[in-house]
């Protein structure tokens, strides 16, 4: 007998529904706060595991993602908290965007 927790969920619609939840959430937030508050997201693409445990972005960069990226590399912890704080410094007029951060790879077309 197979539980939830047993399950693929590489094929589950969960994680786009809640991609697509967090996006609308943010523009909202954004017109409902604005001036006060800035809220913007990240879009992020896959992400390389810090303690090289094996994980989805693992699997990804062994199958065929890296070949897709124009950046030759999955993006780090470090690139996230750099875009973070690049736009929390300089862009004080952001807000209510959905900034992509995945090396390039929405830019392929055979992704």
């Amino acid at each position: 007998r197979h539980t939830r927790a047993d399950r693929d969920w590489s094929s589950d619609v969960a994680l786009p529904i809640c991609k697509a939840s967090l996006e609308a959430y943010s523009r909202a937030a954004a017109l409902e706060f604005a001036p006060i508050l800035r809220v913007y997201a990240l879009r992020l693409g896959p992400v390389a595991s810090r303690d090289g445990a094996s994980g989805f972005a693992d699997t990804l960069k062994a199958k065929t993602a890296v070949h897709h990226l124009i950046e030759p590399r999955l993006t780090s912890g470090r690139d996230l908290a750099r875009v973070s704080t690049a736009l929390h410094r300089s862009f004080d007029w952001a807000t209510g965007d959905i900034i992509t951060v995945d090396g390039g790879l929405t830019l392929s077309n055979s992704w």
